[in-house]
């Protein structure tokens, strides 16, 4: 079951392969998750529960990430209006959905290979910042999913799955643990959670230097006025 744990790895520069970090683990924690349950850290896979939309595809309403990587690849290859995609969205288990995706007419690996990771940026960041309304999930003790992600800092985010190598790192969070992250898969998902959690991180600092600065001018008119 994947969980909350401090370990004393050193978390590697922002946006590299865990295999290029190095193996001793001396500073650190990891966030390892995996399934949905507990919420939290359940909230991070693709297959936790949780509504949203996406500018990119008006009018659609994806049940998960997993749902919108599906969604994308199904796009990708067979077009909008193959009935693959229809039938993605259409099924709300993101187990079948995975599956479905095994199905999709004209996939081309090395072509997935080049847009898999954007497509889950992608769904992943429109999850944290564009829920349905009153979207059931969207908070956690108290906690929006967005805070929940800032809350990690610059934790390295693990996907301890031990039967994914690719998006995972093909482990589950004890054996992951203890090994060198030479050792580890290529663990994509977390990688594109970083990249999502710095993005949010980026635009909310920027929406408060636009506020400080507007709290700025008004206080240089106000004073004008009474000077």
């Amino acid at each position: 079951m994947p969980s909350s744990k401090t370990t004393s790895a050193a978390t590697p520069p922002f946006g590299s392969a865990p295999s290029s970090a190095p193996d001793n683990h001396d500073s650190q924690a990891n966030l390892y998750f995996w399934k949905t349950i507990p919420a939290d850290p359940g909230y991070l896979s693709q297959w936790y529960s949780m509504p949203f939309t996406s500018p990119d595809y008006p009018g659609i309403v994806f049940p998960t990430a997993e749902h919108y990587m599906m969604y994308g690849k199904a796009v990708l290859f067979a077009g909008p209006s193959d009935p693959i995609g229809a039938e993605i969205l259409s099924n709300l288990n993101p187990k079948a959905v995975k599956g479905l995706g095994r199905k999709i007419p004209n996939f081309d690996e090395e072509v997935w290979n080049k847009h898999r990771e954007r497509i889950v940026q992608d769904g992943n960041y429109f999850k944290f910042t564009s829920p349905v309304p009153n979207a059931e999930g969207w908070v956690i003790k108290g906690k929006t999913l967005p805070e929940l992600l800032l809350a990690t800092g610059d934790r390295l985010l693990v996907e301890a799955s031990p039967f994914d190598k690719i998006w995972g790192v093909g482990m589950d969070e004890d054996n992951a643990d203890r090994a060198a992250r030479s050792k580890w898969g290529l663990n994509l998902l977390g990688k594109a959670l970083m990249v999502v959690r710095e993005r949010i991180r980026a635009e909310q600092s920027k929406q408060e230097e636009g506020q400080e600065e507007k709290s700025e001018e008004a206080a240089e008119k106000e004073q004008k006025g009474t000077g």
